[in-house]
Parts: C-alpha cells; sequence; structure tokens
C-alpha cells in the first residue's frame, strides 16, 4: 500500500473511528483501524468496529498502490496529531505500516487484517432528517437517560419513534426529555420504534457531517449515513417489546388543567446556577433546590448544613395560581430539561408540588417533564 493525503482530512477520519473502538476490547485487532486503499484513485476508507458500533469513512487521498493496514488507533491518533507536516503518505512492508511526514518517519506494527469483523453491511433506509437537528437533540435528549443499563425496560436508550415526526425521547423514571422532528419517512414498512444505547448514540452522532442523515434499521442496528461517513449501533432489546408509554405522562402536564409560570430562559439558569453554588451532594450525587413560586417571582433556594444558604428570586412574567407553590427538585436535572426544551420564555406547568412539571414553550403543550423529590425536613 502506498498513499498520501492532507493530515487534517487523515486525522479527522481516525477521530470519526473513535467511538467504535474499544477501550477494553474483545479481541486486540477491535483496538485498530482498518484502512482499505481499493480501486478509486482518490479515496481511502477507514474503519472502526467493536461489536456494538462500526463507523466506516471516507478520505480524500491519492492512492498509488492500493491495499489493506490495520493498526493501533490510538497510536495512529496520537501519531496524526503531532504531524507538522501539511501532508503524510502510509507505506506498508515487512509486516509494518511506515507513516512519513517530511523528515519524520514512524513504524508501526500491523494486525492481522483479515481477521478484522466483516460489515454487517447496509441496512434498510427508514427516513433522512437534518443532520444538525439531529445531532442537537439528542445532545438535548441524552441527559435524561438513565446511566445504568436496564434490560426489562432499557431506560438507559433513546426511544426513536419512526412515525410522521422523528420522535428522540429517553427517560429515566425523574424526568424525561422529548425532541420531535420533522422528517422525511422513507419506508411504511418501518418499525414503529428502536431504542439504542444513549451513550453510543451521543459519541457517534458528534462524527456526522453535511447537511442531511439517513437512517437505516434492522432487527438488531440503527445505521446513520451523512454521504461520508456511515455509522451502525446496535439496538437495546425491551422484553415483551414494548418501551415506557410515554406521551400519556403529558397528559397530567396540560397547561388548561394546571398552574402555568413563565420566564425569560436565561434568569432562570442564572438563578440556578447561583443559587445551587452552595448545596450540598447527596450520596448519589445530587444538588437539591427548594422553588417557591409566588405572584411574581420565582425564589430559588438552596440549603446547606456545611456551607450556608443561598436565595436568588427569578421573576416571572406570568403566574396562573393564586397560592403560593413550593416544591423540591435536582439542580442537575432541572437545567437539563431547561435546556432540553429549547424555547425562550419558557413555561413551567403543575397540578401541585408533588405532580410533574412539564416544561415548555407558553401556552403550548409541554416537550419536557421533571419529576419533584421528596421534601427532606
Amino acid at each position: 500500500m502506498l498513499i498520501t493525503c492532507p493530515t487534517s482530512a487523515i486525522l479527522a477520519g481516525v477521530k470519526a473511528c473513535a467511538p467504535a473502538i474499544s477501550g477494553k476490547p474483545a479481541m486486540p485487532i477491535l483496538a485498530g483501524v482498518l484502512i482499505t486503499a481499493g480501486d478509486e484513485s482518490d479515496v481511502i476508507v477507514l474503519r472502526g468496529f467493536d461489536y456494538e458500533a462500526e463507523v466506516t469513512t471516507r478520505v480524500n487521498a491519492r492512492v498509488e498502490d492500493p491495499g489493506v493496514a490495520l493498526v493501533s488507533h490510538r497510536l495512529m491518533s496520537q501519531i496524526l496529531a503531532v504531524v507538522g507536516a501539511a501532508t503524510v503518505t502510509l507505506t506498508t512492508e515487512d509486516g509494518r505500516l511506515t507513516v512519513s511526514a517530511g523528515k519524520a518517519v514512524w513504524r508501526l506494527p500491523l494486525m492481522t487484517a483479515d481477521a478484522f469483523p466483516a460489515s454487517p453491511g447496509q441496512l434498510p433506509t427508514v427516513g433522512t432528517v437534518d443532520t444538525q437537528a439531529f445531532m442537537d437533540a439528542v445532545d438535548r435528549v441524552a441527559p435524561a437517560a438513565s446511566d445504568k443499563v436496564s434490560i426489562d425496560i432499557p431506560l438507559h436508550a433513546i426511544h426513536l419513534g419512526l412515525g410522521d415526526t422523528l420522535d428522540i425521547v429517553a427517560t429515566d423514571k425523574y424526568r424525561l426529555h422529548t425532541a420531535l422532528l420533522p422528517w422525511t419517512r422513507a419506508s411504511i414498512d418501518a418499525p414503529q420504534f428502536v431504542l439504542t444505547p444513549a451513550a453510543k448514540l451521543l459519541a457517534v452522532t458528534r462524527g456526522l457531517a453535511g447537511d442531511t442523515v439517513t437512517l437505516g434499521a434492522s432487527d438488531s442496528r440503527l445505521s446513520l449515513t451523512d454521504g461520508t461517513t456511515v455509522i451502525t449501533t446496535a439496538l437495546s432489546a425491551s422484553r415483551g417489546g414494548g418501551w415506557v408509554a410515554w406521551r400519556p405522562l403529558f397528559d397530567g402536564v396540560n397547561p388548561d388543567t394546571g398552574v402555568t409560570y413563565v420566564f425569560d430562559r436565561d434568569d432562570l439558569t442564572t438563578a440556578i446556577k447561583q443559587a445551587v453554588t452552595v448545596a450540598d451532594v447527596t450520596d448519589t450525587g445530587a444538588r437539591h433546590l427548594l422553588l417557591t413560586v409566588t405572584a411574581d417571582e420565582l425564589l430559588v433556594r438552596a440549603v446547606s448544613a456545611h456551607s450556608g444558604d443561598s436565595a436568588v428570586p427569578c421573576p416571572l412574567t406570568d403566574y396562573t395560581g393564586t397560592e403560593p407553590l413550593e416544591w423540591v427538585v435536582s439542580a442537575d436535572f432541572l437545567l437539563a430539561a431547561v435546556a432540553a426544551a429549547d424555547v425562550d420564555p419558557i413555561q413551567f406547568t403543575q397540578k401541585s408540588a408533588k405532580m410533574p412539571v412539564g416544561i415548555g414553550a407558553p401556552k403550548e403543550p409541554a416537550t419536557q417533564i421533571a419529576m419533584p423529590i421528596r421534601k427532606v425536613s
């Protein structure tokens, strides 16, 4: 193999493969990136695979001699990150990959490329969506997924509803985040939804580029294609085939049936961040805030046995209640829900201090839910 390519391009390609490189691989070869220079004279293909995810990306290059090389992803990343030249040349000889950049040379041992797992292949297309909108939605929704892997109901997974809208939903039973995106549905035979681990989906979507992403699905995998990079991730199974019936949960936070109060989004975010500075951290890592809603303001408070206390007011622009409302919430959960709502100003809807809080745009159905927590006496 003999190829020459821009350093920045191949570095970007190697980085794109990172989400499919296992830190503790089941086989040593799965710590490698597979570099294939085929019949095309101007393109090489980079591939990472760890059974949970696969990333295949194309990089512009000058191919003088086709070939295949499987080398350590970690070493390639480290070398390319410090190369000072604009281009690098890769050659294979005597069981080594030589990386040349100007007068600098690195020689890496080759792994057995023939043993690298075959690609699962192209998946049936289920639809296309705007790339940036999809990436932003996954970023906003993913924090609501559980960080504990569950089997019966995989709350560590993101739910992708494949209907008239692309519904991106996550919940850990304490909060629920949604993003409903317009998209072009390609197949009426597609499943109603798929579940894929939130952490993995969050990692792989950050490597997407281009204007649109094409989604594909099979019984066990989800694929994302942006024209240059193809990403597949394993799906999570839910016993009984179901998941959380999330849409009915919003019936309880309908603006027509509860008290609503509206804030400027930045004012609310600032008040939360200021007040939480003195909050104690619980055994679970939570930081609790006490929120008191009156006719013209929300008072955000934290009380600590060691760090004192805080009280930061946030003005309301509207309050439909007649009595003060007081409830306790995790500061980090509330910040994530406000970010996920992605609206300004922002409206809270609540029937009582112990009931779920709906979060969304004023005079619109809520799109996010936060659960109050039991007040510590």
